[in-house]
């Protein structure tokens, strides 16, 4: 089987890194897609310096992913030939045998379509900063979206190794700067599960460059979350086919979603959010106005007595 790694790239500074690790993969029968979203730097000297037939390099003509950055991952996937495709990016990295581990998996599961590489969270000088949980080697949607809800797992994208033809026909969700893009997505292609490494094989950078990192997101992270909080109140899940299941299914609560949001507003939003942007609170519309004011007075408590 063939595997396209696609890699839309912005940045320089970590992609020799990326790109060095995809090369060193001990299962070689793959090709590497990267696509130079109309950087300002110089990517292509950094493609070229490696003397590899597996690479093909492509730039668009504008800045698709100024627009969106999920409409460059969309445009960029289309490029794939292989029959199962990694959506990479220009700062992660991955180890040598993600690709073998990964395609073992798929050997074993053939019916499934989405693939979950355990995860290191790392800084930018690849120190350790956190670590992925366990979960089953195979998982139902219903199963792996209630990991997610009890943060069992650290959730992005370039871990996973999805069907090609899959992921090509439905396409990442197009949620503001990809904030909420990756449970949704994964879990929209899950129909048939999705299995998961029982050993850390990617690792997911933060650094000081990193979009998800940055407090300069704060409208685009209010307005995905909403978007977000709103299509998991209004999903309808799958007739349960188990005990455990059902008690699954039942957790996702109206109050149980509530108490997540908030979670979420106050671990991705709120610790970010300057004095002079306090009325971004107010733009939270899947809160109450209860649970809007109670951020407020959280927010002046925390930061007198901190």
């Amino acid at each position: 089987m063939k595997v396209s790694f696609v890699l839309p790239a912005y940045k320089a500074k970590f992609l020799p890194q990326a790109i060095e690790s995809i090369l060193r993969q001990d299962y070689t029968n793959f090709e590497l897609i990267v696509v130079d979203d109309a950087s300002p730097e110089n990517l292509l000297e950094i493609v070229n310096s490696y003397n590899d037939p597996r690479i093909k390099y492509y730039r668009n003509q504008q800045n698709i992913g100024r627009e969106s950055l999920v409409k460059q991952w969309n445009h960029s996937i289309r490029h794939a030939e292989g029959d199962y495709l990694v959506l990479a990016a220009d700062d992660d990295t991955y180890s040598p045998n993600y690709l073998s581990t990964m395609i073992q998996l798929a050997n074993k599961f053939p019916e499934v379509d989405v693939f979950r590489g355990r995860v290191r969270e790392i800084d930018e000088h690849d120190n350790i900063l956190e670590l992925d949980g366990l979960i089953p080697e195979y998982c139902t949607s219903t199963e792996f979206l209630y990991h997610w809800k009890r943060a069992t797992i650290l959730i992005c994208i370039g871990n996973y190794m999805f069907r090609t033809k899959v992921i090509q026909e439905k396409g990442f969700v197009d949620f503001p700067s990809a904030f909420c893009t990756d449970i949704t997505s994964i879990y929209n292609i899950s129909t048939n599960g999705v299995c998961s490494t029982m050993e850390f094989v990617f690792n997911f950078r933060r650094s000081n460059i990193h979009l998800s990192g940055s407090n300069t997101q704060l409208e685009k992270k209010l307005e995905a979350n909403n978007q977000f909080y709103q299509w998991l109140f209004d999903l309808k899940f799958p007739s349960p086919t188990s005990r455990d299941e059902a008690f699954m299914i039942k957790s996702f609560t109206r109050r149980e979603i509530y108490i997540k949001c908030r979670y979420d507003f106050y671990n991705q939003v709120y610790k970010w959010l300057p004095l002079t942007k306090l009325g971004l609170i107010k733009r939270f519309r899947f809160l109450s106005l209860k649970d809007r004011m109670m951020m407020i007075v959280r927010y002046f408590f925390d930061r007198i007595f901190k």
